[in-house]
């Protein structure tokens, strides 16, 4: 007869972790930074617009996609070529998609994170999934407790580029999300202080 031993759970935090939501300051924080993607300003309408990289977009930037893929320029090179695949033409529209897409994003932080974290620093996660998708460096420091100093290093380090080109506005991003994590406030800055 064998002995039954009962299991642990591999991350016996998973069962105490509450199931966290956005606030509604990361909303406007995220819809300030994405603002509303009108590529033809000629046209009554939202039209979608190419991102840095190159990636179709609409609204509060929703990525387009066609069968599941990304749609590109190098595909579709002008707005013709992707309205077939649009969605979003009013500021409703893109309200409601992106509280589809937030959803998709938070329930992704909530996956990944092992220890609790204050509003604050889940919402500047959420902000940063929702515009560079998931890093595991990040959520490996977040988990580990790491030192401050080497959060705000990473997040004010990385996804700061588009095809290798840096970007300021994506370095002021960066900087407001670390200082949003920080709990120092939920502003859009022009300045890189910390």
């Amino acid at each position: 007869m064998t002995k039954t031993t009962k299991m642990k759970p591999i991350f016996p935090t998973l069962m105490n972790l509450k199931i966290m939501h956005p606030s509604a300051k990361i909303y406007i924080f995220i819809k300030i930074f994405e603002s509303l993607h009108d590529g033809d300003l000629r046209k009554i309408g939202l039209q979608p617009k190419p991102d840095p990289v190159g990636y179709w977009t609409e609204g509060w930037g929703h990525l387009m996609l066609r069968n599941g893929k990304k749609l590109h320029m190098k595909q579709y090179p002008t707005i013709a070529s992707v309205l077939t695949y649009s969605a979003i033409s009013t500021v409703a529209d893109a309200d409601r998609q992106l509280e589809i897409d937030l959803q998709a994003t938070v329930r992704g932080v909530n996956n990944r994170l092992r220890v609790e974290v204050s509003q604050h620093q889940f919402d500047a996660l959420v902000s940063h999934a929702f515009n560079c998708g998931f890093s595991s460096t990040l959520y490996s420091l977040v988990n580990a407790k790491a030192h401050i100093s080497k959060i705000k290093h990473w997040f004010t380090t990385k996804y700061i580029t588009a095809n290798g080109v840096y970007l300021k506005g994506l370095q002021y991003r960066r900087n407001d999300e670390f200082e949003i994590f920080i709990g120092k406030n939920y502003d859009r800055e022009y300045n890189l202080s910390i």
